[in-house]
């Protein structure tokens, strides 16, 4: 559990990195448009958005310098709207996931950080149980919408986040449902 705590402070803090970075433009009207990727040794399929690229190994590192870094991070080309992913080495059970939903709430609350909960609750994806928490976050002179959405993958804790700043909020928040929905691991 010690890992994902870390990892999840690390989250936090980055958001708060990025909030000082450019902002992608687009406009609310106009459905961006999402790509398949297999990742994580053909154990993951995620839709990202089109244009996405993957952090260097070098961007990742001065994004998360805590050493609780994601695996993999997908990012927009000003690096402001992000989607990491962190198959943990926590081990897992999909039993023990209503736990991990009330060991996170309670993490992101000590962190002092969470500005407001907007969903904190177990869901299904593609049939298999997650814990899905979305949630508005301090930063300096902003807010960062968080949906981090967790599940397990071979008996680890799979979490998949994505972020962006609070004036990206309303065109990126649909994208992050999307991207939630689209997790298919590989039994």
């Amino acid at each position: 559990m010690k890992t994902v705590y870390g990892f999840l402070s690390t989250l936090v803090l980055c958001c708060i990195f990025f909030s000082f970075t450019t902002p992608t433009t687009s406009t609310a009207d106009r459905p961006i448009p999402l790509v398949e990727r297999v990742v994580l040794d053909g154990k993951l399929t995620i839709k990202v958005p089109e244009g996405f690229r993957l952090m260097t190994a070098e961007e990742i590192e001065a994004r998360y310098p805590s050493g609780n870094r994601p695996a993999l991070v997908y990012t927009d080309e000003s690096l402001s709207v992000n989607i990491a992913i962190n198959h943990t080495q926590n081990p897992a059970a999909a039993d023990q996931l209503p736990e991990f939903l009330s060991a996170f709430e309670g993490q992101f609350e000590q962190s002092g950080m969470v500005e407001k909960w907007i969903r904190k609750d177990m869901v299904k994806v593609k049939g298999q149980d997650a814990v899905q928490l979305e949630m508005m976050t301090k930063a300096p002179n902003t807010e960062i919408y968080n949906m981090v959405t967790g599940t397990v993958l071979e008996e680890r804790l799979l979490l998949v986040s994505f972020n962006c700043v609070e004036r990206l909020k309303d065109i990126w928040r649909p994208v992050a449902v999307q991207v939630s929905e689209s997790i298919t691991t590989k039994k």
